[in-house]
């Protein structure tokens, strides 16, 4: 199957809910995609179902939708470019923080991968309006799931007692010695192996290329040589020229390549991440949007017919739906949810020893300064001074990010009207090119 075919049939799974009369297709979709977005406008529509959904449930709260909505008027033409520091700062204040970070990573995947993220959630939404369809906002706030992800983040490093008994009975695992040469002859063959390391250092930007390639092979892209070429012809250093719209546009198919291989295999494996990511990003949220999907059934049982709901979600939380669906509505499982929808997870120590910390080092500089007045004076003059050094770097830094954008902008620009023109018909690359020079 080409990944990119758009045949939603191949990346959705069915769930039968006789009970309920109600016929469920999880649809599982990569968050930056042109072929997820067509995925779930299809499923909705019911192209090739024959019958178009009753209900919806997208993987979003009411602040990620009202976010999405108002990002699809977003452009990025020559006035909204930063062309210095103070229209950065000046941007900074209007959005915040977030916002800005936001409308980078919008526009950046916009220009690379012809796709917003969130595309597939608003086509979604768009779709079922369109239908007449309920819409059904299935996950917790996002900031719930944030705050959740912080307060584990602060145990992150605190070993398991399973990881503790393990040391107990594994010593050298916790104080791991490397083995030191003793003899003349070890000692001369590590002096060799070091001189060997400092002579392939010269070769490792090749290698990291190599490496790179390989990756993006295995990860789905079969045009990763070229791929790697033209973005190091796009991003050259010192580079300000017009992008070369072939040159985007390989790169643009080695990453869809990639995204949707990714997509293909989340749906039948469950990814390799760290416990506390996995708890509060998956597991979690894979219950509540169970529990959200069967109650969507249920409210649709009045039609006295059977129905049809479908289920737009990230694809790594298909296998989770599925294991969670026969028991998301039991006793035990509402009283997780429950907790799951609350801003502290039950099993973190509660932060009242950090804010006793931060007091007791409020403190101590308080007191410092009463008896070391001139010593603080100085030393914060150097903090301030090294703070201001490094803040107009990375403000230099911002608006050259800022560039680099609007030149992928541009040339996304022109590619989408050379496709629309047909000059790219059959992957042969337009013959008269003065015209996007």
């Amino acid at each position: 199957m080409d990944p990119t075919d758009g045949s939603w049939q191949e990346r959705a799974v069915r769930i039968e809910a006789p009970e309920l009369g109600c016929h469920v297709d999880v649809l599982g979709v990569a968050h930056v995609s042109t072929t997820s977005a067509k995925d779930a406008a299809g499923a909705v529509r019911g192209e090739g179902a024959r019958v178009r959904a009753d209900a919806v449930v997208l993987e979003l709260d009411a602040h990620r939708l009202r976010a999405l909505l108002e990002r699809e008027t977003w452009r990025m033409d020559s006035g909204e470019v930063t062309k210095s520091s103070m229209d950065v700062l000046q941007r900074w204040a209007e959005t915040g923080t977030k916002g800005y970070a936001t409308r980078l990573v919008h526009f950046g995947a916009r220009a690379v991968l012809g796709a917003e993220p969130g595309g597939e959630l608003r086509a979604a939404y768009r779709a079922a309006k369109e239908a007449g369809a309920m819409v059904v906002l299935g996950d917790r706030p996002a900031s719930v799931t944030l705050q959740r992800l912080a307060a584990r983040g602060r145990t992150m490093n605190v070993p398991s007692k399973e990881w503790e008994q393990l040391q107990n009975d594994h010593p050298e695992m916790s104080n791991p010695s490397p083995s030191q040469p003793e003899t003349m002859e070890e000692q001369g063959q590590e002096t060799h192996r070091w001189e060997s390391n400092r002579t392939s250092a010269f070769e490792t930007k090749s290698s990291e290329d190599e490496q790179l390639i390989k990756a993006a092979e295995r990860a789905g892209c079969n045009n990763a040589r070229e791929a790697m070429k033209a973005l190091q012809r796009m991003f050259r250093k010192g580079s300000h020229e017009p992008i070369v719209t072939s040159d985007l546009r390989e790169v643009r198919k080695c990453a869809n390549a990639a995204i949707e291989h990714m997509r293909d295999k989340a749906l039948v494996e469950e990814p390799s991440v760290e416990s506390n990511f996995r708890t509060t990003l998956l597991e979690e949220r894979n219950l509540i949007l169970a529990k959200a999907i069967k109650d969507t059934c249920k409210k649709c049982s009045n039609l006295q017919r059977d129905v049809r709901v479908v289920a737009v979600v990230g694809a790594s939380h298909v296998p989770g739906i599925q294991k969670e669906w026969e028991h998301c509505d039991t006793p035990e499982a509402l009283a997780k949810i429950s907790e799951y929808n609350q801003s502290v997870p039950y099993d973190v120590v509660s932060p009242r020893s950090s804010y006793a910390l931060l007091g007791l080092g409020a403190f101590g500089a308080a007191s410092l300064a009463r008896r070391y007045p001139k010593l603080v004076i100085r030393g914060s003059g150097v903090i301030v001074g090294s703070l201001l050094v490094a803040g107009g770097v990375a403000l230099h830094g911002i608006v050259e990010i800022e560039k680099q954008l609007q030149r992928l902008a541009d040339a996304s620009q022109r590619l989408k009207e050379e496709e629309d023109m047909g000059f790219w018909n059959n992957s042969k690359p337009m013959e008269y090119r003065a015209y996007r020079e």
